[in-house]
């Protein structure tokens, strides 16, 4: 989303603006990826149009407290689909893409270039100033140094090793969890059937049965799948802490062996830090919409032992004894199959957490590693003649500032409305 051009946020007419969707929009969300949202409310061909003008002041209200001046559309694909062009609501959403899409996404693409151009900056100036205060130090005591650097990032990445364990045991958790309420609701359920089956009347068993059960599912799906990923995000959040400090900790670590001796530059790795708040709101952010969207989808499939229910009887109690013989099996059935697809929604998410602190760790520990080798290469180089290449480091490392600064200036003046 940081690097997106425009976002589109769809929210259900029957259902807008859920208790789901403010937490994420209020904690996920970084700052300057809220200029590019845009709020499309569907499916209002369900609504009546006082409904309608009703929800769409509900959304304007609860956005306001989050979203300055948020663009929202009213929409309806069914209507736009059937050629009713007037009645979707859709012309007014496409312009408003077509102007964002033109006069904006000049500014878009300046803004995302200044970011990734300060972040280079970052970088620049923390290696400049590693050079400097290398060539400050003997060689000696620069190879001491570099040595004790070295010693104290393979310990800071031990604790990544053995995040990888613990994220498996959370995993084994969650999906020991999912199979204990799977169970407990399928017991509930079967034992339910039967009186749900001895009250209706035998026709609309016939009719409803399957459906009613698959119903259930779906309901019980959607629940499990925001628990289910409400606990994802808990591991997920406790995983992105500790790389988030395992890159704190070892950037101090360089900081503090080969910083500069004055308080002129403060190093810091940016770029690492930037990687993992982009994650967490590409991978947290989603999480109980990819669970929620996934496992529904997935109840064509689920449906299919459901659907299965076939009565052959045209006795209104021969009806109703089947229904009641056959509708327990058919729940089993449908769990058999809904079980593993959780678990294997649960490995996926773990395979990218893994995947993501695997490449952290990489990350950072190869480019600090690379810092150290040539500050070690360069000394070497110089041998006693570093004056004039540390005075030479020191104004590089004023002109990257003032980069920064002009950078920082252009960023900031990007989305402001030009004086009339």
């Amino acid at each position: 989303m940081p690097r997106a051009d425009a976002v589109i946020f769809l929210l259900d007419a029957g259902q807008a603006l859920k208790e789901s969707e403010r937490a994420f929009l209020a904690s996920r969300l970084l700052e300057r990826s809220k200029d590019r949202l845009i709020f499309v409310i569907g499916k209002i061909d369900l609504l009546t149009p006082s409904e309608l003008e009703d929800v769409k002041i509900y959304v304007r209200q609860h956005l306001a407290r989050i979203v300055d001046d948020p663009p929202i559309y009213a929409v309806s694909a069914r209507r736009a689909l059937a050629g009713d062009a007037a009645g979707s609501g859709m012309a007014p959403l496409t312009e408003h893409l077509a102007r964002t899409l033109t006069e904006d996404r000049g500014r878009v693409l300046l803004d995302n270039a200044a970011g990734d151009g300060l972040r280079a900056a970052g970088y620049l100036k923390q290696n400049l100033g590693v050079k400097r205060r290398a060539l400050k130090l003997s060689l000696g005591e620069l190879e001491d140094r570099v040595g004790k650097v070295r010693a104290q990032l393979a310990a800071t990445r031990e604790s990544l090793s053995k995040l990888h364990d613990r994220i498996q045991g959370e995993a084994e958790a969650v999906k020991a969890q999912v199979r204990n309420d799977l169970e407990h609701f399928v017991d509930r359920f079967e034992d339910a059937l039967p009186r749900e089956i001895a009250k209706a009347d035998a026709s609309d068993v016939r009719r409803y049965l399957p459906l009613f059960i698959q119903d259930k599912f779906k309901e019980w799906a959607e629940l499990e799948g925001e628990k289910c990923g409400a606990m994802l995000e808990r591991l997920a959040e406790e995983a992105i802490s500790i790389t988030n400090e395992n890159a704190r900790e070892a950037t101090a670590t360089v900081a503090e062996r080969l910083g500069p001796a004055d308080p002129k530059l403060d190093v810091d790795v940016d770029t690492f830090k930037y990687d993992v708040s982009v994650y967490a709101v590409g991978a947290l952010g989603t999480t109980v919409f990819l669970f929620v969207n996934s496992l529904v989808g997935g109840l064509l499939t689920l449906a299919a032992p459901i659907m299965a229910i076939v009565f052959h009887s045209k006795i209104a109690g021969e009806i109703k004894e089947d229904a009641a013989r056959k509708a327990p099996e058919a729940v089993r059935k449908a769990a058999g199959i809904m079980g593993p697809q959780f678990a294997k929604l649960v490995d996926e998410f773990v395979r990218r957490l893994e995947d993501f602190v695997t490449s952290a760790g990489d990350k950072l520990y190869a480019g600090i590693g690379e810092v150290l080798d040539k500050a070690i290469s360069e000394r070497r180089a110089q041998g006693d003649g570093v004056e004039a290449q540390a005075a030479e480091a020191e104004s590089q490392i004023g002109a990257v500032g003032d980069i920064e600064g002009r950078l920082a200036e252009l960023r900031a003046g990007l989305w402001k409305e030009p004086q009339s």
